[in-house]
């Protein structure tokens, strides 16, 4: 017997996936330096002692995706919480209704937008409500079509 395949389109287990934040209100008075910038899948640190360089230092990360939240949201690559759940959530959701465990956790330094990326506001909400709508969504739909049986355990 050979052994089955996921249904989803992709067969990953486990996707890191970093997300920046903007600017705070005290490194904006600071006149603090963006040293971070991204692309799809790499996040790139640069020193900020050898900004003005003609070669900084930088450190370069691959990540299964970038998530940019830093500048204005009129930025193309600026990531808002619709998006944030995009690429995080929609896949929970489709690989909880095919049968397999998902979980999402968040980990960072304290002020780092955890909980804002998580959670969101009343009028910007996060990836855990959107989350929750989808899955509710789709658990009325199945039991539309006949019946659907499921778990949930939420811990923080």
């Amino acid at each position: 017997m050979s052994p089955s395949k996921p249904k989803s389109s992709t067969s990953d287990a486990v996707r890191v996936v970093v997300r920046v934040r903007p600017l705070n209100a005290t490194e904006i008075e600071q006149k603090t330096s963006v040293v971070v910038d991204m692309t799809d899948t790499t996040t790139t640190i640069t020193d900020p002692s050898t900004l003005g360089d003609a070669e900084p230092l930088q450190n370069k990360f691959a990540f299964d995706a970038c998530l940019w939240s830093c500048d204005d949201r009129s930025d193309v690559a600026f990531t808002d919480q619709e998006r944030a759940y995009s690429v995080l959530g929609k896949q929970i959701v489709s690989h909880a209704f095919e049968g397999y465990n998902a979980s999402l956790f968040a980990y960072g330094q304290t002020g780092s937008g955890k909980t804002y990326s998580m959670i969101g506001s009343p009028d910007d909400k996060g990836v855990i409500p959107r989350l929750c709508e989808d899955l509710f969504s789709r658990v009325d739909d199945q039991r539309k079509k006949g019946s659907s049986k499921g778990h949930q355990h939420i811990v923080e």
